[in-house]
């Protein structure tokens, strides 16, 4: 379980997973893949901000770098933490970036190897324990992350231990996973703050193209709307 990390003024980076070549092949060379902001990764950022945490976001697609290049960043921020979030517009785009968020680990395990690292998404929540044995991740967040991250990240400042704080999965030191409490999702999303897009490169993103095929030549600058968030009905 980890109890603390380095001390730096940045308490969390966020990094976009992306790994073009593996989902497009050659087509990523031809700017006809659509590049979408990272909304969860500026959800969570303005939810942390709001609440006295210092947050950045490192997009390497938008800002065309590679996500060493990207990790190297991270690491010079000196954060308590980093996130990478497996997410997307489309909700099967979060399986489909696992590709990126395993490199983005990788980078980060060689770039700031004593910087815990977070896994968050659809596909994490998902298969949390598959998750924290199959990738190198210190913690697996388990829904949305609003209930999750805001008390990691006091404990890693204090470094008071990270067990049993609701949602986040982790391997024990007996190497066993600890499957903790579940976290409650936001009842009120009118309590959420505006996504941080002051820390996103919003004229580098580009849309689908089935979104303008009548100004196909006209994809940037692009953004998303979310007008809700998770089911309306309420399901045993």
């Amino acid at each position: 379980i980890h109890r603390g990390g380095p001390l730096g003024s940045m308490d969390i980076v966020f990094i976009k997973p992306t790994a073009p070549r593996q989902l497009y092949g050659a087509l990523s060379d031809y700017d006809l893949p659509a590049i979408e902001p990272p909304m969860w990764e500026a959800l969570l950022a303005g939810w942390l901000q709001a609440r006295g945490y210092q947050a950045a976001i490192l997009d390497p697609e938008a800002e065309g770098c590679t996500l060493e290049e990207s990790a190297r960043r991270a690491a010079a921020m000196k954060p308590r933490l980093v996130a990478i979030v497996a997410a997307g517009a489309n909700p099967i785009a979060s399986t489909m970036s696992m590709a990126g968020v395993r490199t983005a680990l990788e980078q980060l395990e060689i770039a700031c190897p004593e910087v815990p690292r977070l896994v968050a998404g659809v596909h994490p929540t998902a298969l949390p324990e598959r998750t924290l044995r199959e990738e190198p991740a210190t913690y697996v967040c388990a829904g949305e992350g609003f209930m999750t991250l805001p008390p990691l990240l006091e404990a890693l400042r204090t470094g008071a231990s990270t067990q049993g704080i609701a949602g986040l999965w982790q391997v024990g030191e007996d190497g066993d996973v600890i499957e903790p409490p579940p976290a409650t999702v936001l009842e009120n999303l009118d309590a959420a703050p505006d996504p941080a897009w002051e820390l996103l490169p919003m004229g580098h993103y580009r849309a689908n193209n089935w979104h303008c095929f009548g100004h196909i030549d006209n994809r940037m600058p692009y953004g998303l709307l979310y007008t809700t968030l998770g089911c309306p009905y309420r399901c045993a």
